[in-house]
């Protein structure tokens, strides 16, 4: 799958592949607030399987901050 290219097909791929997925590990890092599927891949997954995880990943200097999350 092309970034470039996305088009319906490409969220029903998605769709198809999370379907076959027992769990999803989301991955966040200060690059994923500008994304526009990890919302939407987080709550699909959410929705249909209720067993994610979330991994905040940070830089070493931000190693003791606490996560805050993307909803602000």
């Amino acid at each position: 799958m092309s970034r470039n290219q996305v088009s319906k097909e490409t969220a029903n791929t998605l769709r198809k592949r999370m379907r076959q997925c027992g769990s999803l590990l989301y991955a966040v890092s200060a690059s994923s607030i500008n994304s526009k599927w990890m919302p939407w891949e987080l709550g699909y997954f959410d929705e249909i399987k209720n067993k994610v995880e979330i991994l905040p990943i940070t830089d070493t200097a931000q190693a003791t901050d606490t996560y805050q999350g993307q909803d602000k």
